[in-house]
Parts: C-alpha cells; structure tokens; sequence
C-alpha cells in the first residue's frame, strides 16, 4: 500500500466511476484497475462492486475512504504549512534579546524592516534575555532563531557585530567616588563589584579587562541584569562598571567615566553555524547584517 493508491482509492469512490477518475486523476483505465487490485488483495476484502457502467463502494470500501479521506487531508495541511513556512514574506522570527538593545536599536531595525512592503505581514516574538548563555540555550533547543546580546565563546555559533556601549563606573549618589570627574580601575576595585553572572557575555568582557590592566575588584557580587545591578549599587551593597541605560536614572546612582581607560562592550547578533534557518529568519538576518555594514561605510 502506498500513498498514489490511495489517492487513486479516494478519487474513484468519490466519483464511483473509473472513466471520470481516470481523466482527473490523468491515469490510464487499465492502470487504476490493476492497482485497486493489488489494494484489495492486500487488505483482504473488496472495496468495489461493478453497478452497470458505474461502481458501488462496499461497505469495507466506505469504512476504509473515512481512514484515507483523514489521511489526505492531513498530508494536504502539512504540504501547506510547509509552503507557507517556506515564504519569506510570512511567519514569525524568534528572538532572544539582552536588556540594552530592548530600547532603540532593535525596535528601530524591525520598524525599518516592516516598511518594506513584502514584509509588513511579518511578526517579531522577542524573549528578555537576562544572559546570553539562556540566549545560546534557547537556540540549540530551537525555541529562538537569533539572539542579540554580549559574546560567549561557544562552537557551533557565529557572531556579527551590531554596536559597541561604553562602560562607566556606577557608584551610590552618596559615596566619595560620585564626586570626582572620574574614577581609576583601581579605585574602583577597592570596592566590592556588582556585576553580571558567569552566563552573561558583559561578565566575560569585564573578566578580560581586568586581566588585561592588572586589577581585580576586592569582593564580586553577581546580578541578573543591570536595573538589578543599579538597585544593589543604590543600596551601598557596592560599586559597578555598566552602560549606562535610561531604566538606571530611577536609582540612586551616578555614573562616572573611569580614568586612562575606554572601556566597551561589544553586543552581537548571534546563530547557529551551517544550521538551515526558515527563509523569513534567514532574510531578516541578512538584512541585519547588510544595514549595519552599509551605515558603516557611510561614516
């Protein structure tokens, strides 16, 4: 038994005549004879009877088009859906997205993305990342299909990058360091730092900067995200060094350019490498790609 023959089954009990079926279906007579045939010697039982120049369906015949009328309709809705997640015009893209990039960048880039005509039936699902690692996560486990957030190293993924953020010291409204024009790594590292946690990519930066110039903070106390971050610097539980972001200015902090160093973040688009992406995730990340070197080039 195999899926032409019960295409051909369905046709002919529906119109209960092989010479009508035949023309619909552009099969020979004498071929839809042999293969209901071997149908029926198969499954054990007639499926039709001759009525004159037409036909009967049996009553197994009856029971057995119910099973491959479901059966066709099914393969029918998966043929569909498979076509329309195939048009790159249609459908939903994933994304995973750390907290900075929630404010201009990313919602400019979709804006700019639905004014182009094809696109405007498009939908973004966007996921709060709180760490690029759950970001990494959610995408080997195909529940996203691109993230937007710092780097961590991880085979198998490949990284574009989209921005750069300085960081700054970030210090209680009350302590010492708030009043200077700007504050050195290691007067800062005297303090306890408050920071991202190891799944972060920012965690990642910060560790480098601090190999690379010598100095390591006096206690770390790790933070889910920066408005975490910026309540327990607000609280005297330490200092920090972060972007700074609108949501911070509700705390009571400052921020202060740190002396003799520029530091900054990298935020990447991120996905997994020789992995085959749905056309309309696959155009949205080259369109991403392609904005961001052409605004580029025009500097």
């Amino acid at each position: 038994m195999n899926l032409q023959q019960l295409t051909y089954f369905h046709k002919i009990a529906e119109r209960k005549n092989y010479t009508k079926a035949s023309q619909e279906l552009s099969v020979s007579q004498s071929n839809l004879s042999h293969s209901m045939s071997k149908l029926e010697e198969e499954l054990g039982v007639p499926l039709f009877v001759k009525n004159g120049r037409n036909i009967e369906v049996t009553v197994h015949g009856k029971k057995f088009d119910e099973h491959v009328a479901l059966i066709l309709r099914e393969l029918e809705l998966a043929q569909s859906e498979a076509q329309e997640a195939a048009d790159p015009t249609k459908g939903i893209i994933r994304l995973a997205v750390s907290h900075t990039l929630h404010y201009h960048f990313l919602p400019n880039l979709m804006r700019r993305y639905k004014e182009i005509p094809e696109y405007r039936k498009i939908q973004f699902q966007i996921l709060d990342m709180e760490a690029t690692g759950i970001g990494l996560a959610k995408i080997e486990a195909g529940e996203v299909d691109l993230g937007f957030g710092a780097k961590i190293d991880r085979p198998g993924f490949q990284y574009f990058d989209v921005m750069s953020e300085e960081l700054m010291a970030v210090v209680p409204v009350s302590h010492p360091l708030a009043q200077k024009e700007n504050i050195t790594l290691e007067e800062l590292c005297r303090e306890p730092l408050v920071t991202y946690n190891s799944q972060c990519g920012t965690r990642c930066d910060l560790e480098n900067f601090f190999r690379e110039y010598g100095v390591r903070p006096r206690q770390i106390i790790e933070a889910q995200n920066e408005k975490m971050i910026a309540s327990m610097v607000a609280a005297g539980i330490g200092v920090s060094i972060m972007p700074w972001i609108q949501e911070v200015n509700v705390y009571h902090v400052v921020s202060v350019p740190l002396e003799h160093h520029r530091l900054k973040r990298s935020l990447y688009m991120f996905w997994r490498q020789e992995e085959f992406r749905l056309p309309v995730v696959e155009r949205f990340r080259k369109f991403v790609v392609n904005t961001i070197k052409n605004e580029r080039e025009q500097k």
